[in-house]
């Protein structure tokens, strides 16, 4: 869908007589296999799946990288390196949801301490 110049200039004016709050629009996703807490949110990102914990006015205060194909998690936005000698491996059934079980863990403990 392409907009033109009228509704950027509508869209500007708006914002300028505050008539309007827009949302911020953040790119998500949806096949999180755990349920995130109240204010946080998750985005794809070419480094893998990236979740963000939010205070309630929507400041990002700590995020954590999963990454499904190796199989792996770092905190904070970056690449997530292939398996090293002192990371848990992931494997057999349900590896999915204890990955990313383990990242919210990390990510609450970092964010709380």
């Amino acid at each position: 869908m392409r907009f033109g110049i009228e509704h950027f200039a509508q869209a500007r004016l708006a914002d300028q007589a505050g008539s309007m709050c827009q949302p911020q629009l953040r790119m998500t996703t949806s096949k999180l296999p755990v349920e995130l807490p109240l204010h946080w949110f998750a985005e794809d990102d070419w480094r893998g799946t990236i979740i963000h914990a939010a205070d309630k006015h929507g400041h990002v205060l700590a995020s954590v990288t999963v990454n499904e194909e190796v199989r792996g998690y770092l905190l904070g936005v970056r690449r997530v390196p292939a398996f090293h000698g002192k990371a848990q491996r992931y494997m057999r059934r349900n590896w999915r949801v204890r990955l990313y079980r383990d990242a919210l863990a990390a990510l609450m403990s970092a964010w709380r301490g």
